[in-house]
């Protein structure tokens, strides 16, 4: 995906590093079980997967929603041209406010107030839609430059969000009123490209961002309006971490995406450390590159990380600092990114080439995939980002020309 996989990040695995990944793909070709059917699976817990009427064309249409106060749900555009409508009550799909020409314009959507804001990636400036109002308009002074901001985090100490620098040299921050401005401009930890992926509420009250090319996990101190980095420094460049999750147990986790082991960030004791061993990334993609896109946590606090170019399903258990495969073998590339936890206590993630959405039934660990009926279940990048409402997961569309809805059993 280009939003997702873009950047010019230097290698981040040394030549031992690259000798002992291609020797345990070596062992793993001898010992590699079946890969899984897509056509012959079934969901082991009941969901309904359907896409919804109302095509709409184009590619990298829409980069992630938010849920508005009307209970409907908006997607913030990417390439698309305006902003995308979903009502859950009857499944009406529609696009709303005036023409915003660009590609990649915002990623992510915050709700604040009643507002949602889209962070700027390639747009000059902030998105705001008010549901209240039916509009949407532009807000705050403009910003130059590509990929700026990454996901932003809304802070409970003053209620502004704060967005994650990944070219830009500084903290995005808009206050519920509408208002934008930055901090942390001139800052020595904020030099570099495609810096970190994402950021998550540590129970400090600080938001911390995960390194995607920087050395250092970023840590923004609202109350004290300070922005640093805490850590150990790891090696610059390599798109290490793809998101995170915050466990039952407070610490941050981040997602392996190059980086061979998963992150672990301790708001309370500042310590950040690496767990379990090194993740083989399987057959299909044996550089170790893109294992992992998002991640979510269970009921029982294990963490479920799901397939992008990895052949399986990654699970976390924080008590023990235990990291381990499971589920049948996935082929493909760019299989899933992001997911939810069902109202049944089963995760499921939002397929992007994969043909299918993935489930993981947690009380058992067992994985399989849930077909979807359309013309092309093979197309690439169908779906990124979802908004969950009544329980149900609406997919923004990506590429795919029609919105997803994903239903676990009431």
């Amino acid at each position: 995906m280009a939003n997702e996989r873009a950047g010019p990040c230097g290698p981040c695995l040394c030549s031992l590093g690259v000798l002992r990944g291609a020797w345990r793909h070596f062992l793993a070709r001898l010992t590699a079980p079946a890969v899984h059917d897509y056509a012959a699976s079934r969901p082991l817990a009941k969901c309904s997967v359907e896409v919804l009427d109302g095509v709409i064309m184009g590619r990298d249409k829409w980069l992630g929603g938010e849920l508005g106060d009307d209970g409907c749900i908006y997607g913030v555009p990417g390439s698309a041209p305006r902003v995308l409508k979903v009502s859950p009550a009857d499944g009406a799909v529609e696009t709303i406010g005036p023409e915003l020409p660009g590609k990649f314009k915002w990623l992510r959507g915050i709700h604040v107030d009643g507002s949602i804001y889209g962070v700027p990636t390639n747009s000059d400036r902030v998105l705001h839609i008010s549901p209240a109002a039916g509009t949407v308009d532009l807000i705050g002074e403009s910003f130059t430059g590509g990929w700026k901001w990454h996901g932003g985090v809304l802070s409970p100490v003053d209620r502004c969000v704060y967005a994650i620098p990944c070219n830009a040299e500084s903290v995005l921050k808009i206050f519920p009123d509408g208002r934008v401005t930055t901090i942390g401009e001139g800052s020595p930890v904020l030099k570099g490209r495609c810096k970190w992926y994402g950021g998550l509420l540590g129970s400090d009250g600080c938001i911390y961002g995960i390194p995607n090319c920087a050395e250092s996990v970023l840590k923004i101190d609202p109350a004290k309006q300070e922005v640093s980095t805490i850590g150990p420094k790891f090696l610059q460049g390599g798109q290490k971490w793809h998101g995170g999750v915050v466990g039952k147990d407070g610490c941050i986790y981040g997602v392996p995406s190059h980086a061979e082991a998963v992150l672990k960030i301790d708001p309370m004791s500042q310590k950040v450390s690496t767990i379990g061993q090194p993740i083989d990334s399987g057959l299909w993609r044996p550089n170790g590159k893109y294992k992992y896109g998002g991640g979510i946590v269970a009921p029982s606090g294990a963490v479920y990380c799901f397939p992008s170019d990895a052949d399986f399903v990654l699970k976390i258990i924080p008590e023990t600092e235990e990291v381990r495969l499971i589920g049948p073998r996935f082929e493909g590339h760019n299989k899933w990114q992001n997911g939810f936890m069902g109202r049944d206590g089963n995760v499921y993630a939002i397929p992007c080439n994969a043909p299918g959405v993935l489930q993981v039934v947690c009380a058992t660990d067992d994985v399989t995939t849930i077909p979807i009926d359309m013309e092309n279940p093979n197309l690439q990048d169908k779906w990124e980002g979802g908004v969950e409402a009544n329980g149900d997961m609406y997919c923004m569309p990506q590429n795919a020309k029609k919105v997803l809805r994903i239903a676990p059993m009431r």
